[in-house]
């Protein structure tokens, strides 16, 4: 899992992605940034878009670079040890 939206590009450059999920908000890059560099690594990588800050320019720019979804939700995340 990476920290930040450059730190998953440069996983994806060295280790097989079959799908990937994304926040439109990282703390150094967009999610559609993001999204951009993984379907020009591999354009097969499967990206689903999460958001509790949608706008539509967003969300026709994910669709536009090969996003599925952008649900806008909040979720919760549950971490297991």
């Amino acid at each position: 899992m990476a920290t930040c939206g450059r730190e998953g590009v440069e996983y994806a450059k060295t280790h097989a992605v079959d799908a990937a999920i994304l926040d439109i908000r990282w703390p150094d890059i967009s999610g559609v940034d993001v999204l951009r560099a993984l379907k020009e690594l591999d354009n097969n990588i499967e990206c689903v878009m999460l958001t509790g800050y949608e706008t539509i320019e967003t969300a026709r720019a994910a669709v536009r670079y090969g996003g599925r979804r952008l649900p806008q939700q909040t979720f919760r995340c549950i971490q297991r040890a």
